[in-house]
């Protein structure tokens, strides 16, 4: 067992380091850096706590212990991404018993970079409880262990289930809903930790104290106060349980694995396709059949579904953490809205290296993309901008009342769309990235996404910001009802964008198409 552990430890640093420099060795680099600093930074902060006033103390622990069990729970589905501690499916083809397999994905799921960062920071447990003599600090010891098996239970569990999720239609909707929702909660939380431990240390029996110390991390920390004052008969109970939480879930997390190995055809759902049923009603020339091809590829494919639903739910949840800490608000803070264009742009980035198999059949049948083909990418892509664009608006003039600026905001969405979409178009075909339309809408997509990349998307974006700086900025400044004529100004200007955008790409596709293509699809293209 000991051996198929440290072989589950190898793959797991293999893959770990292949993938990452697949992007370039920096990130590498950078993942190792974070996760030494983030170690440090919990070992500090646990440690901290021995030192601290009582009340102080309790609050630290049980913050600490419940906030750091979330993020380790929920930062997997943020990441993305699959490997063998979460499908085991890689893994199916070897000689190996239940148990022999459960050894390797334990070892794997172990001694990624992350999660020896907490146990690194667990480590400082034991220094707590030592205010109890040396029993004290071994049932600490003991109590961290739980924990962190608690902790690893729960977080491949709901990977598990999320795999699992991935076979269905529907269940992947749901599960980039749930993805998407708890960034937003992730980000939260970590803006209201320090003032609440705070708050909590100001008021010893406060409610939230109160209810944190019900869950199994604040079990593990009763377990660890009550070492720390000595009483370790008292800390056993605790820790007992939750090490038992820890085993349950770690048996649901093999429980499930095991099903992740059988039957793994993914069934779509939904209504059965009525045979010679037209996809588009006016579908008669080349310019509609790509637009009903594109239309209809945005609701069947998973991954352009699943950004889609993340930007929709990503812009309302950013825009309405941005407003709520606002105490009277200014009707005009409704435009922090337009922050949904952020979430929106990696979509129209993309949308030449996306599905690089088709572009591959339009070289092939046409000899190149062509305007209309490019055209209706961006369209069907900017309509998800679009809702993004109205959702975060009515979101925010819904939490504080800011209904009487939603028209105009309304009247500027076109010239962001269109903005963001011409500028898309440069990108798109300038720097493509090819991406891998799996069942899984949370693998990484494959090809070269290093820096060069991120730093033309933020130039990108960066540009698209002086496009539509002239025309917002007076609507911040002043008011009145002209400000009707500057939004309709914008729209022709985004208009005019959008149409210097895709004639620029059309021009970058004629003379590097064949190049682009080799560069997205070397196997299709040779």
């Amino acid at each position: 067992m000991i051996r198929l552990f440290r072989l589950g430890a190898r793959m797991r640093w293999t893959i770990t380091r292949n993938s990452l420099r697949r992007r370039g060795s920096a990130l590498f680099v950078l993942a190792l850096v974070s996760s030494a600093i983030g170690a440090l930074g919990g070992f500090i902060t646990i440690a901290g706590a021995a030192v601290a006033e009582a009340d102080v103390r309790r609050a630290i622990l049980l913050f600490v212990f419940t906030l750091g069990l979330i993020a380790w729970v929920f930062a997997p589905l943020l990441m993305g991404g699959t490997d063998e501690t979460v499908d085991p499916a890689p893994l199916a083809l070897l000689p190996l018993r239940g148990k022999d397999l459960a050894a390797v994905m334990a070892g794997a799921a172990t001694t990624s970079p992350a999660t020896l960062a907490v146990a690194v920071a667990l480590l400082a447990t034991p220094a707590v409880g030592a205010g109890g003599g040396v029993l004290g600090a071994l049932v600490a010891l003991l109590t961290a262990a739980a924990l962190f098996v608690t902790g690893l239970g729960a977080s491949r569990t709901l990977a598990a289930v999320m795999g699992l999720a991935h076979r269905t239609r529907r269940g992947r909707d749901i599960s980039v809903v749930v993805a998407a929702l708890s960034g937003v909660a992730l980000w939260a939380i970590s803006q209201s930790a320090a003032p609440a431990i705070q708050a909590g240390a100001a008021e010893a029996d406060s409610t939230l104290l109160r209810v944190l110390e019900q869950t199994p991390p604040g079990w593990a920390a009763r377990a660890v106060l009550h070492c720390r004052e000595g009483d370790v008969l008292a800390a056993l109970p605790w820790t007992a349980a939750v090490a038992a939480v820890g085993a349950a879930l770690v048996w649901v997390w093999a429980r499930l694995a095991g099903r992740l190995l059988v039957g793994g055809a993914t069934r779509s759902g939904g209504r059965a396709e009525v045979a010679g049923a037209p996809l588009w009603p006016r579908a008669v020339d080349p310019a509609s059949a790509a637009f009903a091809k594109e239309w209809h590829y945005q609701w069947r494919s998973p991954m352009r579904r699943t950004q889609a639903i993340i930007g929709v739910a990503l812009s309302a949840g950013f825009s309405l953490l941005q407003v709520l800490p606002v105490r009277d608000p200014s009707p005009k803070l409704i435009y922090s809205g337009l922050m949904a264009l952020l979430f929106s742009a990696n979509n129209a980035f993309n949308v030449v290296g996306f599905d690089s198999p088709s572009l591959w059949l339009e070289f092939s049948a046409a000899g190149g993309i062509r305007r209309h083909q490019l055209v209706a990418r961006l369209v069907t892509y900017g309509s998800g901008t679009v809702a993004s664009l109205v959702a975060a608006g009515f979101t925010v003039a819904a939490a504080k009342g800011l209904w009487s600026e939603l028209p105009l905001y309304l009247a500027f969405t076109p010239m962001a769309v269109a903005c963001l979409l011409g500028v898309g178009a440069v990108i798109s075909a300038a720097a493509p990235l090819a991406a891998v339309d799996g069942d899984n809408p949370f693998k990484r997509p494959a090809g070269n996404t290093g820096c060069t990349y991120a730093l033309a998307v933020i130039g990108a974006m960066a540009g698209m910001a002086v496009l539509v700086a002239p025309f917002v900025v007076p609507a911040l400044l002043w008011d009145g009802n002209w400000r009707f004529v500057l939004a309709a100004g914008g729209a022709m200007w985004g208009w005019l964008v959008w149409r210097h955008g895709v004639a620029r790409a059309m021009r970058t596709l004629e003379r590097h198409g064949p190049d682009l293509m080799a560069e997205l699809n070397p196997r299709l293209a040779a």
